[in-house]
């Protein structure tokens, strides 16, 4: 192993995060996967609002929260809050019963 190549291990070494949390969100591939669907499909039930998800004001990607995913699948009516400076968050309306 030369010395260039010793330095490129050590630098990945560093840059490797260590205790890291899971993060709570997926992105569009993940999302697909899991609903054995086309990346596709995913990228057109988020331009319709038809699938939770959140868009940050300035960004392309969308990024999913599967327990709202889980809430979609089970039938929950979805509301749009929009974000200033064209962000939007796409999630389930929580339901209330009447007592």
């Amino acid at each position: 192993m030369t010395a260039h190549n010793a330095r490129l291990v050590q630098v990945d070494t560093m840059s490797t995060p260590r205790n890291l949390t899971p993060s709570p969100f997926l992105v569009a591939e993940e999302v697909a996967a899991r609903l054995r669907c086309s990346l596709r499909s995913i990228h057109e039930l988020t331009r319709a609002k038809a699938i939770p998800h959140r868009k940050l004001p300035g960004a392309r990607r969308c990024l999913f929260r599967e327990d709202e995913l889980i809430a979609w699948e089970d039938g929950a009516d979805l509301e749009v809050v929009v974000l200033p400076h064209g962000g939007r968050v796409v999630r389930p309306v929580r339901m209330t019963y009447a007592q």
